[in-house]
């Protein structure tokens, strides 16, 4: 569990509040060990003068990928709509000891923020699209509108990701860090998509190909960036 920046920030995951609480929860429905996670979280930040509001990001391991609809449900139980996070839920990762079927990590920031929001399927409810904080804007895993080939959803996931950006008061020669959850086959046309993207040379770039997307998409697309220009009309 980690903190930076006088406590501003504060970075943890459910493998660790388990053992914190010394909580057992395979073998319960994803829906229940869900918020038993949550109901952890919430001790946890208050324990560190953190409440459950200022958690802006959340990355969700579902050990088979199944309970996908479950878990968002129950997160939708603890965030309202105007003031979700950001996230993903993703299928595989979780190592074999993890003592639950699920894995969620969290990031929190004790500062204002704003939320953007869109419609399915490019954001996966109850998430936002964005959420901007401290001078940054944090962008949820984005799939693609709609079916295609490997190069044709990732530049649609892209697309998305440009749009939300815009109206979080960004852009893609803002983003600093772009992560991708797609099967290795899939990386030649993720480069190819961001060749036309416009992003920054510096930008980190990272493959995850251990987790997958729940559903049909071949991938989802997150970024995060420095929170640039105003919108433009």
């Amino acid at each position: 569990m980690t903190d930076r920046n006088t406590n501003k920030y504060l970075f943890f995951s459910a493998t660790e509040l388990l053992g914190f609480f010394h909580n057992n929860l395979r073998g319960k429905d994803i829906k229940t060990q869900t918020r038993r996670v949550l109901e952890m979280a919430r001790i946890f930040l208050a324990r560190q003068d953190f409440r459950l509001e200022d958690v802006y990001c959340v990355r969700v391991l579902l050990r088979d990928g199944g309970g996908s609809d479950e878990a968002a449900a129950a997160l939708g139980l603890y965030f309202p709509p105007e003031r979700c996070p950001v996230g993903t839920i993703l299928a595989g990762g979780l190592a074999a000891e993890t003592p639950a079927d699920i894995e969620v990590d969290f990031s929190a920031c004790r500062a204002p923020k704003t939320y953007v929001r869109a419609e399915e399927p490019v954001v996966r409810p109850p998430f936002a699209a964005a959420v901007a904080a401290d001078g940054y804007v944090y962008c949820a895993g984005t799939r693609p509108a709609a079916g295609g080939d490997a190069r044709t959803q990732a530049a649609s996931c892209l697309a998305s990701l440009a749009a939300i950006l815009g109206r979080a008061g960004s852009g893609p020669a803002d983003v600093y860090a772009l992560t991708a959850s797609l099967a290795e086959k899939d990386i030649p046309a993720l480069a190819a998509a961001l060749a036309d993207w416009g992003g920054r040379a510096d930008m980190v770039r990272e493959a995850d190909t251990i987790s997958r997307p729940c559903g049909e998409y071949l991938m989802e697309i997150a970024c995060s960036a420095e929170l640039g220009r105003p919108e433009r009309e």
